[in-house]
């Protein structure tokens, strides 16, 4: 026995009704009410007028979490998004000012006393605020 061949055409021996076309019930209507809400495409997502705020950040690159430092000159390495300037502070001292150069800020660290050290860098942004770093410790042997 062969199978039924099933098309998306409508069946043309349904019986009609008064006004001339297929049985249309009012569940069967309240079904395809149903069927074209659910299969019309969606109104697309509203988008926020206001922009996003860039993503400030500032890293200190090297050295690196627990790193030990073995020379007397270190050049500090410090990552950041678009700013005006960048300082530094060791052990909390007053803060050091940092010099821009290869795309990065640098500041360079000598004469320091063998032990334990930290480390944090201040970014100065174009309206006058800051932004800091995560503290950031070393080793010096």
């Amino acid at each position: 026995m062969e199978k039924p061949k099933i098309s998306g055409k409508t069946d043309m021996n349904r019986p009609m009704n008064a006004a001339g076309s297929g049985s249309n019930s009012p569940e069967e209507k309240k079904m395809l009410k149903l069927a074209n809400r659910k299969t019309a495409p969606k109104p697309a997502a509203r988008t926020k007028t206001t922009p996003n705020p860039a993503t400030e950040y500032v890293v200190l690159d090297y050295p690196k979490n627990l790193e030990n430092i073995t020379s007397r000159n270190y050049a500090v390495r410090i990552g950041s998004c678009d700013c005006v300037g960048m300082d530094i502070s060791i052990d909390d001292q007053p803060w050091q000012p940092c010099r821009w150069a290869v795309g990065y800020w640098w500041f360079d660290w000598n004469n320091f006393a063998p032990g334990t050290h930290q480390l944090v860098a201040r970014m100065h942004k174009s309206n006058g605020d800051y932004v800091l770093s995560k503290r950031r410790r070393c080793k010096v042997s």
